[in-house]
């Protein structure tokens, strides 16, 4: 398993919270997702074999949540 902690500063409440969640969970190979929202950050823990941190930010801005940078 891979972990990467991706930025997201348009996040600012619950419902980008909830709406970041759902967004990523049904995606293959996706563990656990966890928002930190004073810190707008997002932590994934995702399989690499199967998903990358390309198509974990490309399924946030289809959501309007761009990534501004991966760590």
């Amino acid at each position: 398993m891979t972990e990467a902690t991706l930025t997201v500063p348009d996040m600012s409440c619950e419902h980008c919270q909830q709406t970041v969640i759902s967004a990523l969970t049904p995606a293959e190979g996706v563990e656990q997702v966890t928002v930190d929202l004073p810190s707008k950050t997002v932590k994934v823990v995702f399989d690499d074999q199967r998903v990358g941190v390309e198509q974990l930010s490309a399924i946030l801005a289809d959501e309007d949540y761009p990534v501004a940078s991966v760590s």
